[in-house]
């Protein structure tokens, strides 16, 4: 989201850092949420079942749809194996880079479930 939303300084602030832009330089996403409306099962684990937010709210998460020629380069994985983030948000999330003329490296191969990372080293102890 930092990425994306809220990218512009405040040159009305009176402490430098303050001014700054909070856009990062670059992005790396691994195994990223990036449409929430189809997360729905990492929206409830995130806000639970009776705090679950609008559509509205959603839309506004939801980072492909706020990208744009400023959005910074990105680098992203994700497991074609992975049951808890679907990979289609790392392929909308790539369309819309694309789209936007926005540098992207994307990588998606069986490496494992969710949380391949710490899968490979559990798999190695």
């Amino acid at each position: 989201m930092a990425s994306t939303i809220n990218t512009k300084s405040n040159d009305s602030e009176t402490d430098p850092i303050d001014r700054q832009s909070p856009r990062p330089s670059f992005q790396v996403l691994i195994y990223p949420v990036i449409d929430f409306s189809i997360s729905y099962r990492v929206v409830s684990a995130v806000f639970g079942h009776d705090h679950f937010p609008s559509n509205q709210m959603l839309d506004n998460m939801s980072t492909h749809l706020s990208v744009n020629s400023d959005t910074p380069p990105a680098f992203i994985v994700h497991s074609t194996m992975d049951k808890l983030v679907p990979i289609e948000n790392s392929i909308i999330y790539v369309n819309a880079l694309r789209r936007c003329n926005v540098s992207v490296e994307f990588h998606s191969k069986d490496f494992g479930p969710h949380g391949f990372g710490m899968y490979v080293i559990c798999l190695n102890k």
